[in-house]
């Protein structure tokens, strides 16, 4: 499913608290207009989104999205090759990323 501002939810503590998980996934995060500013794969979903919301990325973002996935490394580079596909370039917070 396509990551739209409609099913993005507010990047704070008590959201992250109650809708992720330290799970595998792949992990969005937004800014205020909706754009994807990140698109991550983590083994600890919570934790992750957690040290975001702390740190640079939290001052960009403030919506995520969460999807889980028993591989996140490959549903990683799926998704980011479709959105580079569709807006021929990466997130940008992934492109300052090796």
């Amino acid at each position: 499913m396509p990551i739209t501002n409609n099913n993005l939810f507010p990047l704070t503590q008590k959201m992250i608290d109650s809708m992720a998980h330290d799970v595998p996934g792949v992990y969005y995060l937004a800014r205020p207009n909706g754009e994807i500013a990140l698109i991550e794969a983590a083994r600890k979903m919570k934790t992750e989104l957690l040290d975001h919301l702390a740190g640079p990325a939290g001052k960009i973002a403030t919506k995520f999205a969460v999807t889980l996935c028993s591989d996140p490394a490959a549903e990683l580079q799926k998704v980011l090759d479709e959105f580079q596909a569709a807006h021929q370039r990466l997130p940008e917070l992934n492109q300052a990323r090796p």
